[in-house]
Order: structure tokens, then sequence, then C-alpha cells
């Protein structure tokens, strides 16, 4: 491993594996792209999240007050909150893929 990225593979490991080593092909995919190298991930279309980034799957920002305040989202986003635990994503768009 490249110790120049090892501190943002750890906090990328913690913040969006649970801690589980970070796979060889995400880890050469996450570096190249650090590095500014991202043609692959380009044309794919993907987008790694960034540090901090909240889990597309719980942003409820486009929701309304009422919304919210709905009892059926209430139940859909608790759901959706306990699906979260077991669902790892690293990166958006993916032209499908």
């Amino acid at each position: 491993m490249n110790t120049t990225y090892d501190e943002r593979l750890a906090a990328f490991s913690r913040e969006r594996l649970d801690g589980h080593p970070v796979p060889d092909d995400l880890r050469v995919l996450l570096t190249a792209h650090w590095e500014g190298r991202d043609d692959f991930a380009h044309l794919l279309g993907l987008e790694f999240f960034e540090e901090g980034e909240l889990h597309p799957f719980l942003d409820t920002g486009y929701l309304s007050e009422a919304e919210l305040a709905d009892p059926e989202m209430q139940a859909v986003n608790a759901g959706v909150a306990r699906m979260v635990e077991y669902v790892q994503l690293v990166a958006k768009g993916g032209k499908g893929f």
C-alpha cells in the first residue's frame, strides 16, 4: 500500500466499509482517483463518496416537513436506516453498472 494514502484508505474503510479492509480493486481505483488519474472511473461514470458525505439512502433533505412527519414515511425511513447497516456504498453513478 502506498503510505501516501494509508490514512485516507483507513478513513475510507472506517466510514464506508465498517472497518473492513479496502479490496484491492477499490484501493487501485481510489488511489488513481486521488491522484487525478480517473479515466476509468469517468468511463464508468463513477463518483466516489468523499469523507463525511451522507449515505445517499439516509439523505432525507428532499422531503418536506409534512412528509417527514407522515407515519408511513417515518416507517420507510426507519426501514431504510436498518437496511443501510448492511449496504456499503462507495460510489454513485455508474451508468447502470
